[in-house]
């Protein structure tokens, strides 16, 4: 199948690399499906470059990625629904081929979003099994459900993510904006505020994510965004990646959100992992607490 993926996210400040659509570049293209990608981030009409786009490359599938429902500002917050509704509008109008929504604002809501949006289907959590999972099924006849659970289907821990072959990493670099790369998906902490609690935890082998930094330290990117929800959830899988990355001797910078104990699994309770200890702290916020346990947002050189 041509599969086209569609990155909505236009919210620039500062800009975000789309990394859940990046996330499904190899899992698609080792399944035989080609992955034609629009990045309307940038774009200063974004319904018109969609249209042209999909008349273009005439998909068999569309799949639109959605990283928020709006900027989550206390103060003039701004809803991205509208906007998301209109490029559903846009591409009902050039495209008879199903419209998938995924990405990270499938957390706050399920099909209430899918029918604001317009979308046939939706898929909740990670795309990288269910989104081809879906696609074998919709090619065999089979009928979907409108919410397809990508928690259940989980993630391919050692595949090595395809990283900057299908976006100009430029704009989004400009100033030192960091580029996302995830270790572990998911938490299983009950917190009634957040729409990530109460997930199970699917994380990547080590050598996949080192390989992956590695890349993207090719390419130029000197600071990374860790988009765990907590980056040292278990902190002896955490000192092993830390472990690894240090080992590279990469010149990369990492920032993430950590709780302050040390551990929330293992019986063993250490100190952070060398690479996060000799690391120098830039920043210290803290943003939220639970069970007496803060969570806290860290900057550090791992080098």
């Amino acid at each position: 199948m041509r599969v086209a993926l569609v990155n909505t996210n236009r919210y620039v400040e500062p800009p975000a690399i789309p990394i859940g659509l990046e996330y499904l570049l190899a899992p698609l293209e080792r399944s035989g499906h080609e992955t034609p990608v629009l990045d309307l981030a940038f774009s200063r009409d974004p319904e018109a470059d969609l249209v042209r786009f999909l008349e273009d490359v005439k998909a068999d599938v569309v799949g639109f990625t959605f990283r928020n429902i709006d900027t989550a500002l206390y103060h003039g917050n701004i809803s991205f629904l509208d906007e998301g509704a209109r490029l559903f509008e846009a591409a009902r109008s050039c495209t008879a081929a199903p419209l998938f929504a995924g990405g990270a604002a499938t957390a706050c809501s399920g099909d209430a979003l899918r029918v604001r949006l317009g979308a046939d289907y939706l898929v909740r959590g990670s795309g990288e099994v269910a989104f081809p999972r879906s696609l074998d099924a919709l090619a065999a006849g089979a009928e979907l459900p409108p919410i397809i659970d990508g928690w259940e289907a989980g993630i391919i821990p050692g595949i090595v993510h395809s990283r900057g072959s299908a976006f100009d990493y430029a704009p989004y670099l400009a100033g030192g904006n960091p580029a996302g790369l995830e270790f572990r998906k998911g938490c299983e902490w009950g917190c009634a505020y957040c729409v990530e609690r109460c997930r199970p935890m699917l994380t990547r082998d080590v050598d996949a994510v080192v390989a992956e930094a590695r890349a993207l330290a090719e390419l130029g990117v000197s600071m990374l965004f860790m988009c765990d929800c907590e980056v040292n959830h278990d902190i002896d899988e955490t000192t092993r990646l830390f472990e690894a990355l240090a080992r590279e001797e990469l010149p990369l910078r990492w920032s993430g959100y950590l709780k302050r104990h040390r551990s929330t699994r293992g019986s063993r309770a250490r100190p952070p992992p060398p690479a996060a200890r000799r690391g120098r702290l830039l920043s210290r916020a803290p943003t939220c607490q639970t069970r007496r346990v803060h969570t806290v947002r860290l900057t550090c050189l791992a080098s």
